[in-house]
């Protein structure tokens, strides 16, 4: 799992004849996602004042992502799933940014599997079924599926788009990848050698996060209030269905029309 947004950020106030102008300029890795989180944080800050630029660079190797942010010379955002070892080692901005859609996972799994899933109504059945969900190491995820007695696999070193490959082959141990429904919505083009679970939502209460370099900590009031507000207004909604609209429609990922699983959060 894990598609992440890296944020490298300068905050620059100027005052000039006691009128305080705030500009903010961002530059944010191109990866899923990036419109969408992109989009969020120019129209948040905005709202509260700042005068936004946002530049789009090159993408980072994951595994260095928690390094450049620890000396914050480099990185000052991290965006990606909400973890306990995250939110112990960095200060996070403590709001929903997808309301909560990270939370709904939907699966891939591999082509002409579907009647394997049509008979599963509770997570009783699916946890009889055996199936096994690949998941990157160390993600989330593993201890909340864990922690509802369904079975994993971790593949460790880089995931992608090696977890497709071995959910498409059908030879390697695992049976589904769970997605967020807005990861799975932007995926689903780029393998098309695999379907994607027709009836099935399992959700918890999670989202994404974003996690502040130690230098740029200050910035956490800042987001948590605009974001927040965004939040309140309505607009984080119409932001996500601009984005995302294959979620909501009956002919696309259909979020309201699937069945929904509750999993219980490790403790």
């Amino acid at each position: 799992m894990k598609p992440y947004i890296v944020v490298l950020l300068t905050l620059s106030v100027f005052t000039s004849l006691g009128i305080q102008a705030k500009s903010i300029n961002l530059n944010l890795a191109i990866r899923d996602n990036y419109g969408y989180v992109s989009e969020l944080i120019s129209k948040s800050l905005s709202h509260h004042g700042y005068d936004v630029t946002i530049n789009g660079i090159n993408d980072l190797p994951h595994k260095r992502v928690m390094l450049l942010l620890s000396d914050g010379d480099s990185l000052s955002l991290h965006w990606r799933g909400q973890s306990s070892t995250w939110d112990n080692k960095f200060a996070s901005v403590e709001v929903d940014i997808t309301n909560g859609l990270k939370g709904y996972r939907v699966l891939f799994i591999p082509k002409g599997k579907q009647k394997d899933f049509d008979p599963i109504k509770t997570l009783e059945d699916f946890r009889a079924t055996g199936k096994v969900g690949g998941f990157g190491e160390g993600w989330s995820d593993v201890a909340i599926w864990q922690t509802n007695e369904l079975k994993t696999y971790e593949l460790d070193g880089s995931w992608n788009p090696r977890i497709y490959k071995m959910l498409s082959a059908q030879t390697r141990g695992i049976d589904y990848f769970s997605r967020s429904i807005i990861e799975i919505s932007a995926e689903a083009d780029a393998h098309p050698y695999l379907d994607i679970e027709k009836n099935l939502v399992f959700v918890y209460k999670r989202d994404f996060r974003i996690y502040l370099s130690h230098k740029n900590k200050h910035l956490k009031p800042i987001l948590e209030a605009a974001i927040a507000d965004f939040h309140k207004s309505g607009e984080m909604d119409v932001l996500l269905k601009k984005h995302f609209s294959e979620v909501f429609t009956k002919e696309g990922l259909n979020i309201q029309g699937r069945r929904e699983i509750h999993l219980d959060l490790p403790e």
